[in-house]
C-alpha cells in the first residue's frame, strides 16, 4: 500500500508548496495526504499545498493580473489553436490531403517545443531548411505578431514571463518549494527554477516515492500480446484479493504506452477477469471495479457514435461494417425481443453473395427488406430531418 513520502509529508506540515509534474501525481499525492489524515483519525484537516506544474504558473500568473503588474489575455489551448488556424489557412487551403486543423496543431505543439527550449530565435534565423521549415517560421513570426498587436500571450510561453518578472523582483513566491516527480526538466523550467534561486528562496526535490526493501520487480514471459493482457488482470485479481484479505484498500495502477490501440482488449479481458457477472448483455450497467484514466474519444461513444453514423447514413453510403454495427448498437430499437431479430436479419444479408461493399438508405430500405419496425423507424427519422432542414432554410 502506497504512504505519502516522508520529504512531501514533511513539506506539507512545514506549509511548504509541493510542486507535482503533472496534475494526475498532484491528486495522487493529496489523496495519500488525506489517507494519512484519517489513519490518524482526524475528521478535518487543512489542504495541502499540492499543485502541478501547469497550476503553479497559473497561480503566478494570477497573481501578476492582480497587482496590475500584467493585462494581457493569457490564451486557452483552443483560443491559441483557433489563431494558428488563421495563420496557417491561407498558404494550405484548398490543397488535397492536408488538413488545415491538423497542420495548425502541428505548428501549434512545434511552437511550444521552441518555447520549453529557449529556441524562439528559430523564428528569425536565416533559411536552413526546405519550404516546411521556412512554412512554419513565418507562421511563427505571423503569430507573435498577432499577439504582440492584440496584446495576447501564449501559454507556452508563461514560464519565460514570469522568470522576466521574478528577475525584476515583482514576484512574490513560497519561502520554500519543493518538486516532485520531474524526470526531465524542461530549460524554460529550468530558468524559472533558477530564477527564484538567485532572488533567494529555496528550492528543493523530493522523489515522488520510495521502494521498500520488501518490494521487489518480477518479470513474466507472456505468450502474446492477449496473453500479457490476461495475466496482468490475473496479477491484479490476485494482489486486490490480498489486500482485502487483510483489509486494506488497495488501488493498483497499470500503465500502458499507446492504450488507446490495445484498450479494447484490456477492457475485454479485465471485464472478463474482475468483472465476470457484468459479462452479460443485461448486465451493462453494473458498476466495475476498474476505469481508464484516458479519456474516449466521444466518436467512439456508442450513443454518439450511432447517432453520427445515422446522421451520415441519410446522406451517403455506409460501409457494411458500419451498417451492421449500427444496426445491432441498439440505439435503433426499444425493445430487447427486437434486437434479435434485427440480430437476425443482420446475419442474412452479410451470408448473401452479392452483397455491395457500401450500402446507401434508399437501397436499404428498398431491397434489404429490414424488419418493419426497424424500417418505420429509419422512415420515420429521415422524415423528422427532412423538416428540420426545410425549417431551417425558412
Amino acid at each position: 500500500r502506497m504512504q505519502l513520502p516522508p520529504a512531501i509529508a514533511a513539506a506539507v506540515d512545514a506549509g511548504d508548496t509541493v510542486i507535482a509534474s503533472s496534475a494526475r501525481a498532484a491528486r495522487a499525492l493529496r489523496r495519500l495526504h488525506g489517507q494519512a489524515q484519517r489513519k490518524q483519525g482526524r475528521e478535518a484537516w487543512q489542504s495541502p499545498d499540492i499543485v502541478d506544474w501547469d497550476s503553479w504558473l497559473h497561480r503566478l500568473w494570477q497573481k501578476r493580473l492582480r497587482s496590475g503588474n500584467e493585462t494581457r489575455l493569457l490564451l486557452s489551448s483552443l483560443q491559441e489553436q483557433q489563431i494558428w488556424v488563421q495563420i496557417v489557412r491561407p498558404s494550405i487551403e484548398g490543397r488535397r490531403l492536408i488538413s488545415v486543423q491538423g497542420v495548425a496543431e502541428l505548428a501549434q505543439e512545434a511552437y511550444a517545443l521552441l518555447c520549453a527550449y529557449d529556441a524562439l530565435d528559430f523564428l528569425s534565423g536565416e533559411k536552413a531548411g526546405g519550404p516546411d521549415v521556412e512554412s512554419f517560421r513565418q507562421w511563427g513570426r505571423g503569430f507573435e505578431r498577432k499577439c504582440r498587436q492584440e496584446d495576447w500571450l501564449s501559454r507556452a510561453k508563461l514560464p519565460m514571463v514570469l522568470q522576466e518578472a521574478v528577475l525584476a523582483g515583482q514576484e512574490e513566491a513560497p519561502f520554500r518549494l519543493v518538486l516532485t516527480g520531474f524526470d526531465r526538466v524542461t530549460p524554460a523550467q529550468q530558468d524559472l527554477i533558477d530564477a527564484f534561486k538567485e532572488q533567494g528562496h529555496d528550492i528543493a526535490v523530493a522523489e515522488p516515492s520510495e521502494i521498500f526493501p520488501e518490494q521487489t520487480s518480477v518479470l513474466v514471459e507472456a505468450i502474446d500480446r492477449r496473453d500479457e493482457v490476461a495475466t496482468c488482470a490475473l496479477w491484479v485479481q490476485r494482489e486486490l484479493a490480498a489486500a482485502a484479505a487483510l483489509g486494506h484498500e488497495s488501488r493498483i495502477a497499470v500503465v500502458v504506452p499507446a492504450i488507446s490501440a490495445e484498450r479494447a482488449e484490456i477492457e475485454r479481458a479485465f471485464r472478463q477477469i474482475l468483472a465476470p457477472e457484468a459479462v452479460a448483455i443485461g448486465a451493462r450497467d453494473l458498476p466495475l471495479p476498474y476505469e481508464f484514466s484516458l479519456g474516449v474519444p466521444l466518436a467512439d461513444v456508442p450513443m454518439a457514435r450511432s447517432a453520427l453514423l445515422l446522421l451520415r447514413w441519410m446522406k451517403e453510403a455506409l460501409s457494411q461494417d458500419q451498417v451492421s454495427w449500427l444496426l445491432l448498437s441498439g440505439f435503433l430499437s426499444e425493445q430487447q425481443e427486437e434486437l434479435l431479430a434485427i440480430a437476425e436479419f443482420d446475419v442474412n444479408v452479410r451470408r448473401r453473395a452479392m452483397r455491395q461493399p457500401e450500402q446507401d438508405l434508399d437501397s436499404f430500405l428498398q431491397s434489404a427488406r429490414p424488419p418493419e419496425k426497424l424500417r418505420h423507424r429509419l422512415q420515420t427519422a429521415r422524415r423528422l430531418l427532412h423538416q428540420d432542414r426545410n425549417y431551417v432554410r425558412r
